[in-house]
């Protein structure tokens, strides 16, 4: 993934984030970062996103228990799932809002 298309998706994710959630506070961690609903407060860590050579995934804690009516939720792990996004077009999907929604109420 270019680094102008990486800028941009970072960008884009943010703001998405914080038009759903806007006390999310973002943790540097892992080459990515980590979102909190509650600043500081490690426990309310809800997911993360991270960059990939060819995608970025968003990435959520506790996945398993997430409604995903559309199947875009990938992983097998005991709890975490993620949703992989190679364009801007995917990133602005209805599911993909929804998916961050419901772990933002949950966290």
């Amino acid at each position: 993934m270019d680094a102008q298309i990486t800028a941009e998706l970072d960008a884009a994710v943010v703001e998405l984030l914080l038009e759903i959630c806007p006390e999310v506070r973002f943790v540097p961690k892992y080459g990515g970062k980590l979102f909190e609903a509650v600043a500081g407060d490690a426990s309310s860590q809800f997911g993360g996103y991270f960059f990939y050579k060819n995608h970025m995934n968003i990435e959520f804690t506790k996945g398993v228990n997430l409604a995903d009516p559309t199947g875009i939720l990938h992983g097998a792990g005991k709890l975490r799932r993620h949703i992989k996004i190679t364009s801007m077009q995917e990133l602005q999907t209805a599911a993909v809002r929804e998916l961050i929604g419901q772990a933002a109420d949950r966290a």
